[in-house]
């Protein structure tokens, strides 16, 4: 019976230790911790500023009758990334009144962001309203709808209000509906996207390619959807709702009937990064008259001079590989003269038309971030269209600055099977992430938690039961208890963050010359308190506005990675409502339990860091940048360096640069011979430039002089360094034997795939149709972040890292409840120095300008495609 007590004992014992322990002494230092997973309970938040809401009402039964006219720009939209809806609301009430209309959502951690802005009724009439949110990347358009949008009768507030709707709350309940779109899929995340204005896709089609259920073109790497038949009236009025866009190819339309907030928000596409590209009319065109267009202080300064019944044949190299007789034999041609006194970033030109005029038919203004192309020739013309005579591997590759085979070789049928995605921007979610400070607390939770089963379980009883103390074995119980709950508890407090941390990834563009630099940002913000706390993006006095008609490019949201889309966490079981302006979202107030809230920002701004900057003379340098001519033979003398690139740089950013890229881009390769695709189709679509590529091996430090001719220099023992052989470096060349489970193993011993995503258009395709077991490269978040149009003209081009080996703050500006936090993590640099323009030659002129890149490159030795070098080789300055 003794020994039955005794075991008795030791099991109630075991059971209060587990109990307690788990509740006791693990949750409290894994919370401390940071850690996404929630905790056994949680202090009540209090809830959005929202009163208690009446029963709903539903279809045309509700006080506001809802209906959805767009869901995406065009109707299409892609996962994880900004969608617009446009609503059309139409109100039974007698009188006008103030609304709020809010578009609901779900966050990664389960709470509801809840996106809305105000308007005036109007009775009996209805109204267009555009709303803006992210598409969680966990939406399924065949399944649960992933908006919803709720309309309430708007009551006035002495404060300032809710987000997107100052001085105003959400009152009565008048109106919800699940927005559940109808024939519209969701597009992958995966795939690239261009909108065309005008019902004529004028060739871009080819870059759509795909088999079956495929991610990516047949041919090339990744494959765009083309969404045509844009209206100006069916453009959004905020930049978000294009945002998803690469390019937006405007081929038809008056741009008179562009105006105020659409037109604005096209401009800011622009500003932020965007690439608009306008076909120019035969007749009448508009675009460079400022009365009719309210884009023209972003319009290349030119002269449009129209050229009619143009004999169009010797154009034919500018459009198309085929020597089909249905080409057209005249067409109007416009032409660009560059007005006097213009920069070579306002105005640059991209293709020429043939002869020994050779007068600019493709011009390109920087205008920001992003870029605006004129083009001069009628791509609209029923023959070109009709007979499919555009050709994009040919035009739209030499205007976007792409690479890739897009039509099928005629020498074969096959299409490449096997194929193994391989993602390039997966790794955000791991640099970003604070699971280290997570699996700290839960080994310090586990520790603890051992040590007060053992000593306060059989271990404890043990001891009393030998030295005859068995019977006060409930007080030591209670003793241990405590001293453990108290040990627990005080390690918390001890591990506890106290202060706001961010863990970020950022890659940060910069064009020498321009006013403006981007960035995108992924962030994990550590939010040190239970209750509410504000993210803002941009300047403190931009983040206060309270003015409804404020126009923002900056914009913060939460984040979902890659693995929230396939099922990863469920999200915290106290769920709330946030509210953030659906209009202006460059703040969020959003709940905060102890944990992290991964964010996704886009920023715009002047440059916060001082970026590379060519030295004057008198500093040692010799000023603006100089591109040299490569068949330039090098000096007699020996010790002087000769650089395809003359110049000296230095920076004063906030940290070293490593892994250091840098690639000149000299100009466009000569167009191809006129039915070359008739004759044979290649195998390997070839690049469109003459480009070289050179690494660092060595940190370049703020302060320190680089010397560009040492970099870049000529050398007759070793050639030209070509970018087309070092990306043969970056691409696996086969996805069945290198791609592990997870894709990590795929870079074993490869350039860090997130440095090289500036690069993305250029990646080699598969050879046809041998290798069908080719990667097929793909992103899911980083589109319209590489340098594609910079390929299309001279350039130098510098990619570093800064942070990889300490990490260096954001260059983006982040307060968190109106402090500034700069964060710590590894930010991309991806600098442009824009070189005067060099349209490529037409065949007869180009065979011999390729003779001379074809000496050049011909003293390149095998294994040599990449050349590293020491930041300062031995006689550089």
């Amino acid at each position: 019976m003794n020994k039955l007590a005794d075991w008795s004992r030791i099991r109630r014992h075991l059971l209060h230790a587990a109990v307690a322990g788990a509740s006791v002494c693990v949750a409290p230092l894994v919370h401390a911790q940071g850690t996404d997973v929630p905790p056994p309970t949680s202090p009540a938040v209090p809830s959005a500023p929202t009163p208690p809401i009446p029963p709903a009402a539903a279809g045309r039964n509700s006080e506001v009758l809802v209906e959805l006219e767009r869901f995406g720009t065009g109707n299409q939209a892609r996962l994880g990334d900004w969608c617009g809806i446009r609503l059309k609301l139409t109100d039974s009430a007698t009188k006008q009144r103030e609304l709020i209309v809010r578009l609901e959502s779900t966050d990664a951690d389960g709470d509801e962001l809840w996106a809305q802005t105000s308007l005036t009724s109007n009775p009996g009439l209805g109204q267009q309203v555009w709303l803006y949110s992210r598409l969680p990347m966990s939406a399924n358009g065949s399944s649960a709808a992933p908006f919803k949008v709720a309309v309430y009768e708007a009551v006035e507030t002495r404060d300032r209000g809710e987000p997107g709707s100052a001085g105003y709350r959400a009152g009565t309940l008048l109106a919800t509906t699940n927005l559940a779109p109808k024939g519209i899929s969701l597009v992958p995340s995966t795939l690239g996207m261009i909108a065309v204005m005008g019902s004529r896709s004028l060739g871009l089609q080819q870059y759509s390619d795909r088999s079956g259920a495929d991610t990516w073109h047949k041919w090339a790497n990744e494959a765009t959807e083309i969404v045509t038949g844009l209206t100006p009236e069916d453009l959004p009025d905020r930049w978000m709702g294009l945002s998803a866009f690469e390019a937006i190819v405007w081929a038809d339309g008056d741009p008179a009937k562009l105006r105020g907030d659409r037109a604005k928000a096209l401009r800011d596409y622009v500003m932020r990064g965007g690439h608009l590209l306008v076909v120019l009319p035969p007749v009448g065109q508009t675009w460079t008259n400022p009365a009719s267009n309210e884009l023209i202080d972003i319009m290349p300064p030119v002269v449009v001079t129209p050229h009619e019944r143009v004999d169009f044949e010797p154009y034919r190299p500018l459009l198309t590989l085929w020597n089909s007789s249905t080409f057209p034999a005249v067409s109007t041609v416009q032409t660009f003269t560059i007005r006097a006194g213009a920069l070579p970033s306002e105005a640059s030109c991209i293709l020429k038309a043939p002869g020994d005029a050779g007068e600019c038919v493709v011009v390109r203004r920087d205008a920001g971030a992003g870029s605006v192309t004129l083009i001069g020739l009628d791509l609209n013309q029923t023959a070109l269209s009709q007979y499919k005579m555009i050709d994009a591997e040919v035009f739209w590759h030499r205007v976007l600055g792409r690479r890739g085979t897009l039509i099928t070789p005629e020498s074969s049928s096959a299409t490449p099977t096997g194929r193994r995605p391989l993602s390039y921007d997966s790794d955000i979610s791991r640099l970003i992430a604070k699971s280290g400070r997570s699996a700290t607390g839960v080994l310090a939770g586990f520790i603890v938690f051992a040590l007060y089963w053992a000593l306060a379980g059989p271990v404890g009883f043990a001891v009393l039961k030998r030295k005859g103390w068995a019977h006060h074995s409930w007080l030591y119980f209670i003793g241990a208890s405590g001293v453990f709950t108290a040990l627990a508890w005080g390690g918390a407090q001890a591990l506890r963050p106290k202060n706001v941390e961010i863990s970020h990834f950022t890659l940060l563009d910069h064009v020498f010359g321009q006013p403006f630099e981007r960035a995108r940002m992924w962030a994990s913000v550590l939010l040190p308190h239970y209750g509410k706390s504000k993210i803002a993006v941009g300047e403190e006095a931009d983040a206060v506005q309270t003015d409804a008609a404020r126009h923002s490019l900056n914009s913060i949201t939460s984040w979902d990675g890659l693995e929230q889309g396939l099922g990863g966490f469920g999200g915290f079981p106290d769920a709330q409502g946030y509210i953030v302006d659906a209009r202006t979202p460059d703040v969020m107030t959003v709940p905060t339990r102890q944990t992290v809230k991964q964010v996704h920002v886009d920023w715009v701004g002047g440059p916060r860091w001082e970026m590379p900057t060519p030295l004057p003379a008198d500093a040692g340098g010799i000023g603006p940048l100089k591109l040299n001519d490569p068949a330039t033979p090098p000096p007699a003398n020996a010790d002087v360096q000769l650089g395809l690139v003359s110049g000296m740089l230095s920076h004063k950013l906030p940290g070293p640069l490593t892994d250091v890229l840098v690639v000149v881009v000299w100009q466009q390769t000569g167009l191809p011979n006129s039915g070359a695709r008739a004759q044979q189709a290649p195998s390997r679509s070839p690049a469109i430039c003459q480009s070289n590529a050179y690494r660092w091996v060595e940190p370049w430090n703020p302060g320190q002089t680089l010397s560009l001719d040492a970099v870049t220099r000529l050398r007759t023992d070793r050639g030209r360094i070509r970018l087309d052989a070092y990306l043969e470096g970056v691409v696996p060349s086969s996805g069945l034997d290198t791609i592990g489970s997870d894709g990590v193993s795929a870079f074993a011993g490869k350039p860090d795939p997130l440095l090289t995503l500036a690069l993305f258009p250029m990646f080699p395709t598969p050879d046809h149709p041998s290798n069908v077991t080719a990667t097929a490269p793909q992103r899911s978040f980083t589109h319209g972040f590489d340098l594609d149009r910079w390929f299309t003209r001279p350039c130098l081009i510098i990619i570093g890292k800064l942070g990889a080996d300490k990490p260096a703050p954001s260059g983006v500006p982040i307060e968190v409840d109106g402090r500034p936090v700069a964060g710590s993590g590894v930010t991309i640099v991806r600098w442009v120095y824009p070189f005067p323009d060099h349209p490529p030659s037409f065949p007869a002129v180009a065979a011999a300008a390729e003779s001379v890149d074809s000496t050049g490159n011909s003293a390149v030795k095998p294994g040599k495609d990449i050349l590293d070098l020491p930041l300062k080789p031995k006689g550089a300055r």
